[in-house]
């Protein structure tokens, strides 16, 4: 009796990602193809991404379609084909081509450009798909960037989540305010002019469109640059739902009363 009724409170969703891998490196040519006459400039690209195979019974291809489009910028064609296009016809600089090479020499007169994308699974449960497609890229200068953008898509629903569709229309105060609340919080900050000390644009904090769900809290990411200086780094705003939702769609309102968080 007791196996059965175990067996019983148990569910199982069959989960399936697929490590696709692709790199390829690069030699400028062109008008600025040597950065001070003597130094050769060399590039490399590297692309890794935990496509979904299998997500349960559910038609996860708008998953596919749109993990494609913010981790490549395209959704023609398979995953394989754009990430092949993407070695194909690598962007450079204005003024130089990249041309592909077996090898990069090392050596003192060398400087190697770069540019990775990560896209992997941040959460997931029965209810929805966190991705985070992590994007770093140096172009010569100081300092390379790095940059996160995240996609978060409801199975039931089988829909990506946006501003639009997560929260009711007349949002945007509310929320912003929400915003601002925890973020002064989190820095331990009196107000929102203490921010500023602090390296934030205060007169430019707004409602992040790049946000995702993690437990019962929707966290708002910005990147460096965004709402504060680069020393300040990736910035995330977590804003518990239980605080807002007056103004969350019934779409991801059901998500968090669903007891599957």
């Amino acid at each position: 009796d007791s196996s059965r009724n175990n067996s019983e409170t148990i569910s199982s969703t069959d989960v399936l990602f697929s490590v696709k891998k692709a790199s390829r490196n690069y030699v400028t040519t062109g008008r600025d193809a040597l950065s001070d006459d003597s130094t050769h400039i060399y590039s490399t690209i590297q692309v890794e991404i935990q496509w979904p195979v299998k997500y349960g019974d559910h038609d996860i291809s708008i998953l596919q379609d749109s993990l494609q489009a913010l981790s490549l910028g395209t959704t023609k064609g398979t995953i394989d084909q754009a990430m092949a296009n993407m070695l194909d016809n690598p962007v450079g600089h204005d003024l130089y081509t990249l041309e592909p090479i077996d090898s990069i020499a090392t050596n003192a007169s060398t400087m190697t450009l770069y540019q990775s994308i990560y896209s992997a699974v941040v959460s997931f449960n029965d209810k929805y798909v966190v991705y985070g497609v992590t994007r770093s890229v140096y172009e010569g200068g100081a300092h390379g960037l790095t940059t996160t953008s995240y996609l978060t898509w409801l199975s039931d629903n089988r829909v990506t989540l946006s501003l639009k569709n997560a929260f009711i229309s007349g949002y945007d105060q509310t929320l912003l305010d929400a915003i601002k609340t925890h973020l002064i919080e989190h820095n331990n900050a009196n107000d929102i002019d203490n921010l500023e000390k602090l390296g934030y644009f205060t007169d430019n904090i707004y409602i992040s469109p790049n946000f995702y769900i993690d437990g019962y809290d929707i966290v708002f990411h910005y990147n460096p640059y965004d709402i504060a200086a680069y020393s300040v780094g990736s910035i995330d705003v977590r804003v518990p739902y239980y605080t807002v939702a007056d103004i969350i769609s019934p779409t991801l309102l059901q998500v968090f009363e669903s007891g599957s968080i």
